[in-house]
């Protein structure tokens, strides 16, 4: 499977019927971009060495095309997690600890 996102995009700032596939180049009025950006891969308890299916979560604003400058900068927030699911080793520690 393969899913695909996108950092910017226009096409759906053109409200124009056959906007987009226009020779003329219809303009945008507004653009999407991603403000925050994070990746969360997990590893895998069941069977070692191996991750689960990592899953990726992007936040998007709008912005207004007629408002940008031409030399501005967008920040982009980017942030990876990247865990292991400890909660069944916690409760077979417990277990031990309170058999004793």
């Amino acid at each position: 499977m393969v899913s695909r996102f996108f950092v910017t995009e226009t096409v759906s700032g053109i409200d124009r019927l056959g906007g987009y596939a226009d020779k003329q180049k219809t303009k945008p009025h507004f653009m999407r971009v991603a403000q925050s950006i994070r990746l969360i891969v997990e590893l895998n308890p069941e069977q070692q060495e191996t991750i689960r299916i990592p899953y990726l979560i992007i936040n998007y604003v709008e912005k207004d095309v007629n408002l940008l400058k031409s030399d501005e900068t967008l920040q982009v927030t980017y942030f990876m997690d990247y865990f292991e699911e400890f909660s069944k080793t916690w409760n077979a520690i417990r277990g031990v600890m309170i058999g004793v």
